[in-house]
């Protein structure tokens, strides 16, 4: 479906007026554009359950905010609010909800984007999309995924500290898959990276990890990961 959704002919439009996660936001990243309201939100949790966003979630976000970015919403599950998901570039308008139905005819009669994919955040001086940049660049990657906070980054920064925690809690595997798929992007066609993703679901699906998070999830307690 969500391929059928990208290579349609059509102008797509995603509205998201509340709250959209994993695969939902991955179905609305497919679209052309993106509308959503102050009281949207947005997150990937899937590493927070042991497996990683598999319908997209690792590639269209970093083809269209950049890596940096894409690491912080999807490594670490960051939720977003609405001004931060515009800010990052995962929603392409913001409006009141009274707005709403004249903004999608607006972009419907405007035809489809001259550019879906920019691989950077539409506000790079948005304090998420700057920090980003410097904390989840590309040079920081190996420490962070051996849970050590970056050199040059204060542990005792309240952001930094935030997010060494909730990486902390993620699964390690699905972390390490997820990065691997982040990375790609670069030099990868979209459809090959899309690909990657699909090809390693048995895998990822397959672990203890996953196991353990989706059974945790239903049980409604924190998991217990040890990267198996």
């Amino acid at each position: 479906v969500l391929d059928t959704i990208e290579a349609s002919p059509l102008t797509t439009i995603a509205l998201t007026t509340g709250l959209a996660l994993g695969g939902g936001l991955e179905l609305a990243l497919a679209c052309d554009y993106r509308v959503g309201t102050r009281r949207t939100s947005l997150r990937f949790p899937e590493t927070g359950i042991g497996i990683y966003p598999g319908l997209g979630g690792s590639q269209r976000p970093a083809r269209i905010m950049g890596r940096p970015s894409a690491r912080w919403a999807v490594l670490a599950g960051n939720m977003m609010d609405a001004s931060t998901a515009h800010a990052l570039g995962l929603l392409t308008h913001l409006v009141p909800l009274s707005e709403v139905d004249a903004t999608v005819a607006s972009i419907a009669s405007a035809g489809k984007p001259e550019a879906k994919y920019p691989g950077q955040p539409s506000d790079a001086d948005h304090p998420v999309a700057a920090f980003a940049a410097t904390f989840y660049a590309d040079d920081h990657v190996a420490a962070l995924l051996s849970g050590q906070c970056p050199e040059g980054q204060d542990p005792e920064d309240k952001q930094v500290a935030r997010q060494m925690k909730f990486l902390s809690r993620v699964a390690p595997v699905g972390l390490k898959m997820a990065s691997d798929l982040i990375d790609a992007t670069e030099g990868t066609s979209l459809a090959a990276g899309l690909q990657m993703e699909l090809d390693g679901l048995e895998s990822i699906f397959s672990t203890q990890d996953a196991l353990e998070g989706l059974s945790a999830l239903i049980e409604g307690r924190r998991a217990s990961y040890t990267g198996a």
